[in-house]
């Protein structure tokens, strides 16, 4: 069905509502939008309550498209751009299966972000004219982002970068700004910053981004939680307030051709990862894609560890002990789950789940199918039910923050055909039950066909793939296992193309250095 049918409330975002429950209640596997510029106004939105891991904004959320409990539905945005004016999702996708987005672009107006260019350095300040678009303030001479009565946030760092070359500055990464004595802001008018007391200045003619601060990763482009069989084809991401796709708890996802990509004269795109998978299942794919712009890596794939704070007989407590990941509740009955040593991540033991008791947030009692009497108190847990395999294939990654990908999964893997130019490492393995508590260690890794073009220019990373050192090495023990980097182009990287700790079969073969 077309949209226009729906046109009947004099309300767009309630038409756009009426829609959906009619596709729902009539099994209507299609609604199509004619091309156009659609803009969504967050007053009118539907929400719900969601805990969306690595965004660490727990609550209401509210999205142009809150798809839940649908099967065997698409929607084909025809070529529109769907603009969020205010704080929302584009999409949430909330126990369906068998979905399809396509033929669209998001962007949203409110980031909690802005960029503009450098037009005056001297000893003790720089002016930049960011253009900026969204409500701010100034307070205790910081930039802060929203209004006083609602949702704010001050200005957590900046990074620079030259436009003309798509680059960052080669000495840089990210600054930080820890409280006001790190930056002052002066309001000069017409979005014309004047900026003292940072350590750091900028080069004239370049390009900042001023970046929010932690805990502003509100609204991501297309959420999927608990779902089944999503395909998002032909999909754009020019702006939003987190991840362009986030899927949580889900099973088999395609993403072809998705682009995340900077607008005008914005020198950011996604204000988080690309593409970002939580506790997946089944297959992992993401092809003919390209992701510039966005303020961090462009994939990451992971589990999470749990700690364990208490035992009995038959059962353990596990808490959930990163702040990202409250609430996300990964286990079910019949989950196989290993318990690691805290440091080292080597599992010792296995049990399979027999029952849940969610406490809260925080703590969830696993009832297991064995004695607990070997399991040490302070280790961690790792549902290894929830383990994709991933393809990632024919995609360019180029001039976004950070890193390219980060690969934790103990499933088949394959990174193939690719194009890396990224500032910092381009593939990095990296699991942790001390901070981050993303699980978890790969068992099959192929990475093959591709080029490493002039990574590693900033202080983002100083290899092109990295498998970092775990906190304790136990001899005769592997994290890692079967890593094959092979045919690969590596190019103009002034930096080793590899480091590599706590891995058990690694091979790097036929690989062009030039």
């Amino acid at each position: 069905m077309n949209f226009n049918e729906f046109k009947k409330s004099g309300i767009f975002e309630i038409d756009v509502i009426n829609a959906l429950e009619y596709c729902k209640a009539n099994n209507v596997n299609l609604l199509e939008f004619d091309k156009g510029e659609y803009i969504f106004n967050s007053d009118f939105l539907n929400e719900g309550i969601y805990r969306i891991s690595n965004h660490g904004s727990n609550g209401m959320k509210k999205a142009a498209f809150l798809i839940k409990d649908m099967k065997n539905f698409t929607i084909d945005g025809g070529g529109s751009n769907f603009i969020m004016n205010g704080i929302a999702c584009g999409f949430i996708l909330d126990n369906c299966e068998n979905i399809t987005i396509k033929n669209t672009a998001i962007e949203e107006r409110v980031r909690f972000t802005c960029s503009g260019l450098v037009t005056e350095v001297c000893e003790d300040y720089f002016i930049c004219d960011t253009k900026i678009n969204e409500p701010y303030y100034i307070e205790r001479g910081l930039l802060r982002f929203g209004d006083k009565e609602s949702k704010n946030s001050a200005v957590g760092g900046f990074i620079e970068c030259n436009m003309q070359k798509k680059r960052f500055r080669e000495d840089s990464a990210d600054y930080w700004i820890g409280n006001s004595g790190d930056a002052v802001f002066e309001d000069l008018g017409n979005g014309q910053f004047k900026i003292s007391k940072t350590a750091k200045k900028p080069f004239l003619g370049n390009f900042v981004v001023f970046m929010a601060g932690i805990g502003t990763r509100l609204a991501p482009a297309l959420f999927a939680v608990d779902s089944k069989n999503i395909n998002i084809e032909n999909y754009t991401v020019y702006s939003c307030m987190g991840m362009g796709v986030i899927a949580q708890k889900c099973e088999n996802v395609t993403i072809d051709n998705m682009k995340t990509e900077c607008k005008g004269n914005e020198c950011y795109s996604a204000s988080a990862d690309a593409t970002h998978f939580v506790a997946c299942r089944g297959m992992i794919t993401v092809r003919n894609s390209s992701f510039e712009g966005q303020l961090d890596d462009c994939l990451n794939v992971h589990g999470i560890y749990n700690r364990i704070i208490e035992k009995g007989k038959n059962y353990i407590v596990i808490k959930y002990m990163h702040h990202e990941a409250k609430g996300i509740d990964i286990y079910e009955a019949g989950a196989k789950i290993e318990i690691s040593d805290k440091d080292s991540l080597i599992p010792y033991l296995d049990f399979t789940v027999t029952k849940i008791m969610r406490l809260n947030d925080d703590c969830t009692v696993l009832y297991l199918d064995g004695d607990t009497d070997k399991i040490n108190l302070n280790d961690v847990t790792e549902d290894i039910t929830r383990c994709p395999d991933v393809l990632f294939e024919n995609n360019k990654a180029c001039f976004n923050r950070a890193r390219g990908m980060l690969l934790a999964s103990r499933g088949k893997t394959i990174i193939r055909n690719n194009w890396f130019n990224t500032p910092g490492t381009a593939i990095l393995f990296e699991s942790d039950g001390a901070f981050w508590f993303e699980s978890g260690a790969t068992h099959d890794v192929i990475i093959e066909n591709n080029v490493f073009d002039e990574c590693c220019y900033t202080e983002w990373g100083n290899k092109v793939i990295n498998v970092c050192k775990r906190r304790k090495h136990e001899d005769g023990k592997f994290f890692h296992k079967n890593i094959i980097v092979r045919n690969n182009i590596f190019k103009n990287c002034n930096c080793p193309p590899y480091e590599i700790h706590d891995t058990e079969n690694f091979i790097f073969e036929n690989n062009i250095k030039r």
